[in-house]
């Protein structure tokens, strides 16, 4: 995904590869009711994955995320799913993190 992409309200985002990276997901802010990613397979870059999904502080309304389905992979220095620095993060379904 792009940097600074944006989403409208009720997005539903499927099917997303995210390969070697530092961080997969991150975001400061979501419009209500928020974003839902599904089958998110994200793998960290060796030695620099920092985070799968990072929501931060900073936007106009607090990030509210689901993912829902994927797998996360590799060293993550902060965990896959780090607790938010503000909104809510939902992750169920993941193998790697919830699923073994």
């Amino acid at each position: 995904m792009a940097q600074g992409a944006a989403f409208l309200p009720n997005d539903r985002i499927k099917r997303i590869d995210l390969e070697s990276v530092q961080y997969g997901i991150v975001a400061d802010a979501t419009n209500s009711p928020g974003v839902e990613f599904t089958n998110v397979q994200t793998t960290a870059a060796p030695g620099l994955g920092q985070a799968a999904v990072q929501l931060k502080v900073g936007g106009t309304n607090p990030p509210d995320v689901l993912i829902n389905g994927g797998s996360v992979r590799g060293n993550w220095a902060l965990g896959a799913f780090p607790t938010p620095q503000a909104g809510n993060l939902t992750h169920v379904n993941i193998v790697g993190s919830d699923l073994p």
